[in-house]
């Protein structure tokens, strides 16, 4: 798909882009902004409408979240974090293995 599809993100996660950059502590940041507006229908909600009353909302037959019934854009975003500790965590693994076989090939010499 093209690029020119997509929306442009919100200027709050621009500000918030631009703010982590400069951070010097590191930050894992998953913009979902792009993949979640593939899903308009992702959170539909009575709340989602203006100007209802309490009881309009809960007169309202409209169910809050899809994602209760069949699989939608939080599942997914659960995923992606998943497999980023994953991926993290062998990482770590392996930099540990990596480090004990340094120590080792040191003391046979």
């Amino acid at each position: 798909m093209e690029e020119t599809y997509f929306e442009e993100d919100p200027p709050m996660v621009k500000i918030l882009e631009s703010t982590l950059k400069r951070m010097k502590t590191p930050v894992f940041y998953l913009n979902v902004t792009r993949m979640t507006n593939f899903r308009r229908d992702a959170h539909p909600s009575v709340y989602r409408e203006q100007n209802m009353t309490e009881e309009e909302r809960s007169l309202s037959r409209v169910q809050d979240c899809s994602h209760w019934c069949l699989p939608g854009v939080p599942d997914t975003w659960n995923e992606i974090v998943y497999s980023h500790l994953l991926f993290k965590h062998k990482q770590k693994e392996l930099k540990q293995q990596q480090q004990r076989l340094g120590h080792n090939s040191m003391r046979l010499h």
